[in-house]
């Protein structure tokens, strides 16, 4: 299930023209909470996704494939 999770948050970000938060990331990707949030901490570290702090939330952006 974690790769297709992954699949389809990379392909959320990539369709997204700004960076989006977690909660974001699941309603347009309709993966559960938990889900997005240990998928996305997955492609942070494997550094396929960028995390930014704005405010008090934290968004986060496909890093671009060379």
């Amino acid at each position: 299930m974690r790769t297709k999770a992954k699949e389809e948050i990379l392909s959320t970000l990539k369709e997204s023209e700004n960076p989006l938060t977690q909660r974001q990331i699941t309603r347009k990707s309709g993966l559960s909470r938990p889900t997005v949030r240990k998928t996305v901490e997955d492609l942070k570290e494997s550094g396929k996704v960028e995390v930014e702090q704005v405010g008090n939330a934290y968004s986060h952006r496909r890093v671009e494939d060379d």
